[in-house]
């Protein structure tokens, strides 16, 4: 597996070095993930292009859904990256 490293500063390697119960590859991994699919669905969206397949996928979460098929429509605008 491809190896992704992380600079933070002093404090932030203290305190992750204090919670070593927890699975920071884990944790981090499943949030880049997160965020990967997010910008994914938000572009799709921007662009209109969300195919039915990919509504499906959030068809659990209507609110999330109505959000995607309005930034498709450009009647909701998301600031800038």
């Amino acid at each position: 597996m491809p190896v992704v490293s992380l600079n933070v500063d002093e404090e932030t390697k203290t305190r992750i070095d204090g919670l070593k119960h927890l699975n920071w590859n884990e944790l981090l991994r499943a949030y880049v993930l997160d965020v990967i699919k997010k910008e994914e669905h938000r572009l799709a969206a921007e662009r209109g292009s969300l195919s039915e397949e990919e509504l499906a996928k959030i068809e659990g979460d209507r609110s999330k859904r109505f959000l995607f098929l309005q930034l498709g429509r450009g009647i909701v605008r998301t600031r800038a990256p």
